[in-house]
């Protein structure tokens, strides 16, 4: 489908702008406001239900992953301290957004802070270090007990001692 365009012109005739009207391909091909056939949502579903447990076993490697990051991490920070390295930031970034994807609405929380604590600029000392610490023991302990969905009341009670953590 071509872009569909109008001409404005003033009261004397003269163009004043063309205004260009991009097509829409996607609603074209799917209709707008069509009926959405009830058996391929329930394909759909199955189909993330099986990732979802994929999901799950990928998790397991990333904790694997994540956990020996840390250990590096805390045997390089006794002394000066050292920066977030950029393996860990990436890998707690992914996390963050697969998740919720896959129904594990806490990792992405948890990871979420994480990554906002490892972002942070400067070298990292012993309170932070002990804050990334705590946020890896507990993604560990929300993958190994495989909470999905938000937790509910015990996960916004974590949540909010977590945010009375020093910085």
């Amino acid at each position: 489908m071509l872009a569909r365009t109008s001409i404005r012109r003033s009261a004397q005739g003269q163009q004043i702008a063309e205004i260009i009207e991009p097509p829409h391909t996607i609603a074209d091909k799917t209709g707008r406001g069509g009926h959405v056939d009830p058996a391929a949502l329930d394909r759909a579903a199955a189909s993330l239900a099986v990732l979802a447990d994929d999901y799950l076993v990928g998790l397991g490697r990333d904790m694997l992953t994540l956990e020996a990051q840390l250990a590096a991490l805390t045997a390089g920070a006794r002394g000066a301290g050292s920066a977030a390295p950029e393996p860990m930031l990436a890998l707690v970034h992914e996390m963050r957004g697969m998740g919720g994807t896959f129904g594990f609405t806490l990792v992405s929380r948890f990871a979420d802070r994480l990554h906002g604590i490892l972002s942070e600029p400067g070298t990292i000392g012993d309170a932070r270090l002990a804050a990334i610490a705590l946020h890896v023991r507990i993604l560990r302990a929300v993958a190994t007990h495989r909470v999905r969905g938000d937790g509910g009341a015990v996960a916004n009670d974590l949540l909010a001692e977590l945010t009375r953590l020093p910085a």
